[in-house]
């Protein structure tokens, strides 16, 4: 079975911080309920690094 969830949905600190609700839906949609591989704070952490309070899934930085 081809899993389409991030596993680490759940505990992700960035929809903890994040105070946009309405963008959290569509971020959610695009990094972590299809495409969660093409997250860039999932890639960190599959590689062992410590991923940055302030890194967006896209890449990009706040």
């Amino acid at each position: 079975m081809i899993q389409t969830e991030c596993p680490n949905l759940n505990g992700c600190p960035f929809f903890n911080r994040l105070a946009l609700r309405s963008s959290e839906k569509v971020l959610k949609n695009l990094f972590c309920l299809s495409r969660y591989q093409n997250c860039a704070r999932y890639k960190i952490t599959q590689s062992g690094g410590q991923v940055p309070a302030d890194l967006w899934p896209n890449g990009k930085t706040v």
